[in-house]
């Protein structure tokens, strides 16, 4: 990774760190007591966690996983680190599979066209699984990033304004 790459990869940690926060201030407007902002935070962390794409892949779920999933900070901060990062990039397609840069494919166990078979399975595998999730580009995780924390501040804003009437 060069010094510009590296650079993405921390923009992407703060909007990630950012937006969560701003996700515990919009439970925290919304709930009226401290026990059910417990209970929102733990529906928000896990809607984070499985509309991210890091579990299954999102198309699996039709419009659902396509909507949810777009609305959550993880997903877009989760594409924009595996782009930036490189991972699943080179060529994954070719026999040997020596030019494709995924973490531990390498270190498959098996000799000639056996290592190979299972190399290119662990691709298809993974590809199957988390196929939407290489597709991201850094740049566009953090414009969505952004226009999410607005959207967030906004409702926060608007949800204590209310409050404040009442």
């Amino acid at each position: 990774m060069d010094a510009g790459e590296i650079g993405i990869y921390y923009i992407l940690l703060a909007i990630s760190v950012m937006s969560g926060v701003m996700w515990g201030l919009l439970v925290s407007a919304l709930a009226a007591r401290e026990e059910q902002a417990v209970l929102l935070v733990i529906l928000v962390v896990v809607l984070h966690m499985v509309f991210s794409g890091g579990l299954f892949n999102l198309s699996s779920l039709d419009t659902a996983g396509d909507v949810i999933g777009s609305i959550t900070s993880t997903k877009w901060v989760f594409e924009g680190m595996i782009d930036v990062t490189g991972l699943m990039e080179g060529d994954c397609e070719a026999p040997g599979l020596t030019e494709c840069l995924h973490p531990g494919l390498q270190g498959i166990e098996g000799d000639g066209p056996v290592k190979e078979a299972k190399q290119a399975q662990t691709i298809e595998n993974i590809r199957d699984r988390f196929g939407d999730v290489f597709e991201g580009e850094a740049l566009e995780s953090i414009l969505f990033g952004l226009v999410i924390m607005a959207v967030l501040f906004g409702l926060i804003v608007f949800i204590q304004k209310r409050k404040d009437i009442i």
